[in-house]
């Protein structure tokens, strides 16, 4: 049931990120709720396993926010998935998460025609980790990405772990 209601709430997520860029409040706090209230009923244990892992992943998703990685619904999207994923499939939905968002970014910049200033800004930005001394170059301008598709790739990959493809499963 609860693979259910956060299936159409990531759905619901992508289509409001696509067209306006904003994922909505009501949104997040009933996906929150319905993940808190469920869980409550498979014992205390679940219900403080959701609870932390909602707590440390919205913690996380605001330094990415404070970094401006990240947009504010986007992070409560991602706690409340916390909620609903529990530890371990919590680290594996923002792994798959962070290999959505790269791919996303990468197709919205080859449609944009600039997929080679994309690389360029990438590379300069990871420029000091591979050579310390040298220093980064930020990029000019910024694309806002529907980060909701991306946290949908990831939801629907660890998803699949659990059905179809096991070996997607982290081993944590």
């Amino acid at each position: 049931m609860l693979w259910a209601v956060a299936a159409v709430a990531v759905t619901v997520a992508v289509v409001t990120d696509v067209r306006s860029r904003r994922i909505p409040n009501w949104l997040t706090a009933g996906l929150t709720l319905a993940a808190l209230v469920l869980t409550a009923f498979a014992g205390i244990h679940s219900l403080l396993v959701a609870l932390a892992t909602m707590s440390v992943t919205f913690v996380l998703g605001t330094l990415a926010f404070a970094c401006g990685w990240l947009g504010g619904g986007d992070v409560k999207l991602i706690a409340a998935l916390g909620a609903v994923l529990g530890w371990p499939d919590t680290a594996a939905l923002l792994l798959y998460t962070a290999i959505g968002g790269g791919l996303l970014a990468l197709i919205v910049a080859g449609a944009a025609g600039r997929l080679g200033s994309t690389l360029r800004a990438t590379f300069a930005l990871a420029l000091p980790l591979l050579y310390p001394g040298v220093a980064a170059t930020a990029p000019t301008e910024g694309v806002k990405l529907p980060y909701a598709v991306a946290i949908a790739f990831g939801t629907l990959c660890v998803a699949v772990s659990h059905t179809y493809v096991p070996m997607l499963r982290l081993a944590l």
